[in-house]
């Protein structure tokens, strides 16, 4: 039987990055004896002001975008991008 790691890398890209996702949140969100290097998990009240300015933030960007006034590429070219500038 394949381990859960094995079974996780044969997830479309999408899903791997949301399980990813998940699995951050997990642990960002419970008490830890991590290094105090490692971001402290976030109440509710600052949470849901970092949730509004992301908001705010993703609504201008889009409104710029309908606006005609940037330049949009397309995914497949800022993969390639990414992956050369990190030799992945």
């Amino acid at each position: 039987m394949p381990s859960l790691l094995e079974q996780a890398l044969q997830l479309p890209e999408y899903e791997r990055l949301a399980f990813a996702d998940a699995l951050l949140q997990s642990v960002r969100s419970q008490p830890s004896d991590l290094p105090s290097q490692y971001p402290p998990a976030r109440d509710a009240a600052e949470q849901a002001e970092i949730d509004a300015a992301q908001m705010e933030e993703a609504e201008r960007r889009a409104e710029e975008v309908l606006a005609g006034n940037v330049e949009l590429i397309p995914y497949e070219v800022v993969r390639e991008r990414i992956k050369a500038k990190f030799n992945i």
